[in-house]
């Protein structure tokens, strides 16, 4: 690899590290505090959204923080540990959390207008849960999984020099 490439590659791994990290504790105390009973548990609308944002970002933050050491050993210049499998592994995961994440912050968005917006509108917890909620948290993760697998199916994972 060329030193000058080699030069911007290190602090960029170094930045997608440290960030991606951060975000992976975070998310995981954040969705572990929410799963304790004895926090209340998943007892509400908000606290199931919030704890499937926590979910996918840890699947995202997860597929960063790893990147550089899954792609191929064979990628000169890199930190590559890992083979083809590994690096498609990173894809996968990182399909499945990049998507998730956004589509949890529409749901959130929806619970509020839900929740706040004009009158016609409103619901009550127990409502948005049977005609909203349910349905869009079987919509994220099949469609994130499917999505995911297709991608993996059809070989459109493939090694970055970041990872």
């Amino acid at each position: 690899m060329e030193k000058m490439v080699l030069e911007i590659w290190v602090p960029a791994a170094i930045a997608q590290i440290a960030t991606s990290l951060i975000s992976f504790l975070a998310s995981t105390a954040i969705a572990a505090m929410i799963y304790k009973p004895s926090n209340g548990g998943l007892e509400t609308s908000y606290r199931r959204i919030i704890f499937g944002l926590s979910i996918a970002d840890i699947f995202k933050s997860f597929g960063l923080l790893a990147g550089p050491w899954f792609v191929p050993s064979s990628e000169n210049g890199t930190w590559g540990l890992g083979s083809t499998r590994t690096c498609q592994f990173d894809g996968w995961i990182l399909t499945v959390g990049g998507n998730a994440v956004p589509m949890y912050l529409m749901l959130l968005c929806l619970y509020y207008l839900c929740k706040l917006g004009p009158l016609k509108y409103r619901m009550t917890d127990e409502c948005f849960y049977h005609r909203v909620e349910v349905r869009i948290h079987v919509l994220i993760v099949v469609s994130n999984i499917a999505l995911a697998s297709a991608a993996l199916g059809l070989n459109t994972f493939h090694p970055a020099m970041i990872g």
